[in-house]
């Protein structure tokens, strides 16, 4: 729903409904633009006595940017990391027992990861 206000009541924040032009019928400001303490101080020296705004209910929030997402390793790069890992946990680790439980340990996440 479009308020058509005196510019003097007008505040930071406000989003015009509609675009805002001069005497002379150059754009100013495009419609759902957000107004700022400079943009309301420039139309006051411009002469603009009232502006469109959109009612508070009608004003969808700025959709929130979402966090970059961390590019996934390929295949090739996943089975790199398990066998570094793995070699990490057993490199002080000696006698059969524990090499047989590395080798478990290493199928068993390589098989995981395809």
């Amino acid at each position: 729903m479009t308020i058509t206000i005196p510019l003097a009541s007008a505040s930071v924040g406000m989003q015009l409904a509609s675009d805002l032009r001069d005497s002379n019928g150059a754009m100013l400001l495009p419609h759902a633009s957000v107004l700022t303490a400079a943009m309301i101080s420039a139309m006051q020296r411009r002469g603009i006595t009232q502006v469109d705004v959109m009612n508070a209910d009608d004003i969808e929030p700025p959709p929130q940017p979402q966090p970059p997402q961390p590019p996934q390793p390929s295949q090739t790069e996943q089975i790199a990391e398990i066998s570094v890992r793995i070699d990490t946990i057993f490199r002080r680790s000696g006698g059969n027992a524990n090499l047989q439980l590395q080798a478990a340990i290493r199928g068993y996440r390589l098989k995981e990861a395809s």
